[in-house]
């Protein structure tokens, strides 16, 4: 696809640097252990699936360090148990993903030590976040706020729901072209496909846009760096320099911090060509967490082209608990016959299901998109087929996004809507249409539960 997504929002505000800061004190990390085409497609299919039983959770909150480069910032036990509320009923609206149900009920209950997170990996239409912060925010409706998840750090026009993220100075990005599908320098771009390298002077900020008085949330660097190689992190009022592990690390290392909720991340170069991947952010009591993985222009085959063995390393380390791969509209205008796609989607699912075995999937078909004269692009239907079919052979649930959006020609229905659900580059669609399609794929998930009203007395 030749189009490209300059519409997404860039960080307008401006940041008033200080001219000191608090003395800093330098850790030396410590090494991480260890149908027919022309029949309608449904939006969601039911399939029977088998997957391995939930794995038994440690006994007892572990407490949390303040900072750590051990990595535990990733996987490790949360501090406090959730609070068990009273909930609305959890409707589960793809038996697909029944493993995942089931985690989402234990963190309800009280009974669950860890997050439960969603991996969304996509091309543009997730890029943004819009349609995806949706999703988030039915989670957080259901299983509690968790925190915003992975986030990236110093690419242009970047934009997280859940937070503020700014960069200053100079970066290196690469790959330069991250959408493309064969391997690119040493192919490690840990978690999101993408690493970039700050240069003297860069620096990045992140600040939450929910303030939460009173609540700490624990923030996790995702690096690669060499002897020699240093960055500054400042983290409520407190100063400390990152420098390499001792012992190298698959795909990198992880250096976890805990700081108030209100407090702001900032990120600066100190020394050599430090590589960085990101940050996870997440509350100290666990929550539902959706990481946004986005990559403007990228196919399913995309993430094949990241090395294989560290991408696994980044995988495990999440421990997602479903995956959702929202691809299909790029691989639309390519020349590729539509069956060779599911080779791709078997082969990236292998590769989750490697690193987390039990892991759920979610496949979700591509949104609508249409020609000059306002039908829908001919290799939507077949290549919608081979999505729905492989989501079933590898016991995934399967929505299709063109359905939610009204089926074949639905493209030009949201065009003309007032106010418009699409943009005239008749691909993609405008906020509020991103917003609208996220919030029908969040009920897809999460239907909203049918409470039964209370007999009275004289009812019989």
């Amino acid at each position: 696809m030749t189009s490209s997504c300059l519409w997404v929002l860039a960080a307008s505000a401006t940041l008033a640097l200080t001219a000191c800061a608090p003395e800093a004190r330098v850790v030396q990390a410590a090494p991480n252990p260890d149908a027919s085409l022309s029949a309608p497609l449904p939006s969601s299919t039911t399939a029977p699936v088998t997957l391995p039983p939930v794995a038994a959770l440690p006994k007892g909150p572990v407490p949390s360090p303040t900072h750590s480069g051990t990595g535990a910032g990733l996987e490790a036990p949360s501090l406090e148990l959730p609070l068990a509320t009273a909930l609305e009923p959890l409707a589960r609206g793809l038996p697909e993903l029944a493993p995942f149900y089931d985690r989402l009920e234990e963190l309800r209950a009280g009974r669950r030590l860890t997050p439960v997170r969603v991996l969304w990996l996509g091309d543009s239409h997730t890029a943004a976040d819009f349609m995806t912060e949706k999703v988030r925010a039915r989670l957080f409706e259901v299983a509690g706020d968790g925190g915003p998840g992975f986030i990236s750090l110093g690419l242009d026009a970047y934009r997280h729901g859940a937070a503020r993220v700014e960069k200053f100075g100079k970066w290196r990005h690469q790959p330069i072209l991250p959408a493309q599908r064969t391997r690119v320098l040493d192919g490690v771009f840990g978690y999101a496909g993408q690493r970039t390298i700050p240069l003297a002077g860069a620096e990045a900020r992140v600040e939450l846009r929910t303030k939460r008085v009173g609540e700490d949330m624990r923030w996790t660097l995702l690096t690669r760096l060499e002897p020699g190689d240093a960055l500054e992190v400042v983290l409520d009022g407190q100063t400390t320099i990152v420098r390499a592990h001792e012992l190298v690390e698959i795909g990198g290392q992880s250096d976890s911090f805990v700081a108030p909720a209100t407090a702001s991340f900032v990120l600066r170069h100190r020394a050599g060509d430090p590589q960085v991947f990101g940050v996870v952010v997440e509350s100290v009591r666990p929550g539902a967490v959706l990481d946004t993985v986005g990559i403007n222009g990228a196919r399913v085959a995309t993430p094949l082209a990241w090395g294989p063995q560290q991408y696994q390393a980044r995988v495990r380390q999440r421990q997602p608990d479903l995956a959702v791969l929202a691809y299909g509209t790029n691989e639309a205008f390519d020349n590729t016959a539509p069956e060779k796609y599911a080779d791709h989607y078997r082969e990236l699912v292998g590769r989750l299901r490697a690193a987390v075995p039990d892991l759920s999937c979610w496949v979700i078909g591509a949104p609508d998109a249409a020609t000059r004269d306002g039908r829908s692009v001919s290799r939507l239907a077949p290549l919608l087929l081979v999505q729905q079919s492989v989501a079933r052979e590898l016991g995934c649930a399967f929505t299709s996004a063109q359905a939610l959006m009204g089926g074949s020609g639905g493209f030009q229905s949201w065009l003309t809507a007032s106010p418009p659900l699409a943009r005239g580059d008749r691909i993609h669609l405008s906020i509020l249409g991103y917003q609208t399609l996220g919030q029908d794929l969040a009920l897809a998930l999460l239907p909203r539960a049918r409470v039964q009203p209370a007999l009275s007395p004289e009812q019989p």
